[in-house]
């Protein structure tokens, strides 16, 4: 390869070489870009911590808690074995946590209203209290992409099978857990949900992730804390029904 750029005389020939210097120079580009890609398109999540952006949409007169009195931001943690969300109110008046065992398929509701505190645990299939939901979504993705919280998201539109209402969401693929969305109407996504939309009583909130901290999460960090009362499903739903719009 190297001679051809010699010319009879033993002289570099230019022009072979100016052609060579562009050959390299576009093959150095194109692992540049594929590495580029690898790093940042298909990043593998584990474990970690994700916050999220929440905003909310009635079309009913609030009955017992203003909407601007609702939770602005949730908290989500997750590693192979668990999956938990947190929200909290803007005011300190209560916390709404759920923690999803996915080897033991469990769920676990948490409210903490002033200084009650209630626990509610039963089987994953019963979901968790953000996606309590008779019917699925169905769910068409695309080849469309977003970006958010720095990693490359899939987009999907979604019908609400009960409205029959049209809506998008963001997910990231290749996440190392198995079945995660198994217990909520996205079934269907493989993938963790990074922008999506849930029904709770009149409200429908919008939750969009606004930061990822990449971090190793204990199963420690989903022990239901002590002080807790256990309750029933139907006195859980009683009680979160009382604190919504």
């Amino acid at each position: 390869m190297f001679r051809c750029m010699f010319q009879s005389d033993g002289l570099i020939n230019f022009k072979k070489l100016s052609v060579f210097k562009s050959k390299v120079a576009i093959l150095i580009l194109l692992i540049i870009t594929s590495l580029g890609c690898r790093s940042h398109n298909h990043k593998v999540l584990k474990d970690g911590i994700i916050l999220f952006d929440v905003d909310y949409t009635t079309n009913h007169p609030s009955r017992n808690y203003p909407v601007r009195l609702l939770p602005r931001s949730m908290e989500m943690k997750f590693n192979q074995n668990f999956i938990s969300y947190t929200l909290k109110d803007g005011v300190g008046l209560f916390n709404l946590s759920t923690i999803s065992n996915l080897k033991e398929r469990t769920t676990t509701v948490l409210i903490k209203v002033f200084d009650k505190k209630y626990v509610y645990t039963g089987p994953i299939e019963d979901g968790s209290i953000f996606f309590r939901r008779a019917n699925p979504y169905t769910v068409i993705s695309g080849k469309d992409t977003i970006r958010l919280s720095g990693i490359l998201c899939q987009k999907a539109r979604v019908t609400d099978t009960m409205s029959h209402r049209t809506f998008e969401v963001a997910y990231v693929e290749g996440v190392d857990i198995d079945n995660i969305n198994e217990y909520t109407p996205y079934k269907d996504i493989d993938g963790l949900l990074m922008k999506f939309v849930v029904q709770m009583e009149n409200l429908e909130i919008l939750f969009t992730a606004k930061r990822y901290i990449e971090k190793e999460v204990p199963d420690q960090a989903f022990v239901i804390p002590d002080g807790y009362k256990f309750i029933s499903k139907e006195q859980t739903i009683k009680i979160i029904s009382s604190l919504l719009p």
